[in-house]
């Protein structure tokens, strides 16, 4: 078994472990608290999964994306809630602050940043020595794996991401550039907010843009120093 799917596995189950804890208060026993917290699985990982594709290089779109997922994780997890109520026929909830949404979203939102903390202590360092050759990323709904060296800029078009390639290839991802600029570093270099250049496809510097094979990317004011 992989080993990111493993650690994954053995973190979300003692993530349901810890939120049957905090609902013992609200349960007549640990296996009620932990079937309430069971079925909160589902927005446990919706949250994890939907958080990563949410960019905030348009600051106004990024904040009714967030908006919108805590909405959703919230109304997933009364449904766990309401789920595990039928099955024990108590169609109410023991303990009104169960239902507290902003206990939802502090608790979930806990679990996934402590996840997002630890795969990146873990699992970093071979991330980086992986991204020295290749990296892997998703398009279109297909699995890509590209020779960093082939890949001639990263451009951010709204919520759309494209990977451009020397071979004039193009891939559209929803991973923003902010997290391919982490990802790449120090091999890439941010020209704009919307172009992520890679240092050994540049031909030429000016003072407003940067010369590539074939064409030429603007340096906006804020990178122009760097």
């Amino acid at each position: 078994m992989n080993r990111t799917i493993a650690f994954d596995i053995i973190f979300w189950i003692a993530g349901v472990l810890v939120i049957s804890l905090i609902y013992m208060s609200g349960c007549d026993s640990f296996a009620v608290a932990f079937l309430y917290s069971s079925l909160m699985l589902p927005a446990m990982l919706m949250a994890n999964i939907l958080y990563k594709q949410i960019s905030f290089e348009n600051r106004m779109q990024g904040i009714k994306n967030a908006i919108w997922l805590g909405c959703a994780v919230v109304v997933t997890a009364y449904f766990g809630l309401c789920l595990s109520g039928w099955y024990l026929d108590k169609f109410a909830v023991g303990n009104i602050f169960m239902l507290n949404p902003v206990l939802i979203i502090f608790s979930i939102g806990s679990l996934c940043a402590l996840n997002y903390l630890l795969r990146e202590k873990i699992f970093k360092k071979k991330l980086e020595q992986d991204a020295e050759e290749s990296v892997e990323f998703t398009s279109e709904r297909r699995k890509i794996s590209l020779q960093i060296s082939k890949i001639k800029y990263i451009e951010s078009n709204d919520s759309e991401v494209w990977v451009r390639c020397i071979g004039g290839e193009s891939y559209r991802t929803k991973m923003n550039i902010s997290r391919w600029e982490e990802f790449l570093s120090p091999k890439f270099v941010r020209v704009h907010r919307s172009f992520l250049v890679n240092k050994a496809h540049i031909l030429s510097w000016e003072a407003t843009q940067v010369h590539l094979p074939n064409e030429a990317i603007p340096i906006s004011r804020k990178y122009r120093e760097i």
